[in-house]
């Protein structure tokens, strides 16, 4: 985990729910918390997951077990000449194993990235960032319940839309940046992802909700 987020009360608890079904995917070598930046993903829910495709290893706060630390421990990480370590050890992983991994992560992002400034993709701490007022998991009426957890099907890409096929040659869906912009990746966006009916908060009445925060 990175030093400066905020984990939700239930983050150990989505780790474990995550990693006992990472066992069940043959490409997935890890899982995270989160989006890029701890965000959600499309159709947000306390109790579901996606399995996505990223060039990139999660950031902010992630598990793995020991074969994928034997990768990292046996590269030259400390080396890369891409500052940004998450990018830096996405390529190392895509080379060493000649093909791009899939992640577990939740619907619901799990962390609330709290550091205004960070490395950035020079490693000189210049780049400073908006963070948000809230965490955006209190949005949520509740948090997981591992009775009714479960995995949404397909491999996704890196804001949970499937688009079968497509998803393995490019990391992102067609029209996926238009339909999940970024200012409202913190936000309960629920949509048409692709495969069928999914869970989403806004089924929840009692919901604080801001309806202009949504694509319908």
């Amino acid at each position: 985990m990175e030093d400066d987020i905020i984990l939700s009360p239930d983050a150990l608890q989505v780790f474990r729910y995550a990693m006992s079904q990472k066992s069940r995917y043959n490409r997935v070598l890890a899982v995270g918390l989160g989006g890029w930046s701890g965000e959600n993903v499309v159709n947000a829910h306390p109790d579901t997951f996606v399995i996505r495709r990223s060039f990139y290893f999660p950031s902010m706060a992630y598990a793995f077990n020991i074969s994928m630390w034997n990768i990292i421990k046996s590269s030259k990480f400390l080396h890369h000449s891409n500052r940004d370590w998450s990018e830096a050890l996405g390529d190392i992983v895509n080379k060493k194993l000649g093909w791009t991994p899939f992640f577990i992560v939740p619907t619901l992002g799990r962390i609330w990235h709290i550091g205004s400034q960070g490395l950035g993709l020079r490693g000189d701490s210049s780049m400073k960032r908006h963070v948000e007022l809230r965490a955006h998991w209190t949005k949520s009426p509740r948090l997981i319940n591992l009775q009714t957890a479960k995995v949404n099907k397909g491999y996704r890409d890196l804001f949970g839309f499937f688009c079968g096929k497509f998803v393995q040659k490019s990391p992102l869906c067609p029209r996926s940046y238009f339909r999940f912009p970024a200012g409202r990746r913190f936000d309960i966006i629920c949509v048409d992802a692709g495969n069928g009916v999914e869970p989403c908060l806004r089924k929840y009445p009692y919901l604080e909700r801001d309806y202009t925060n949504w694509i319908h």
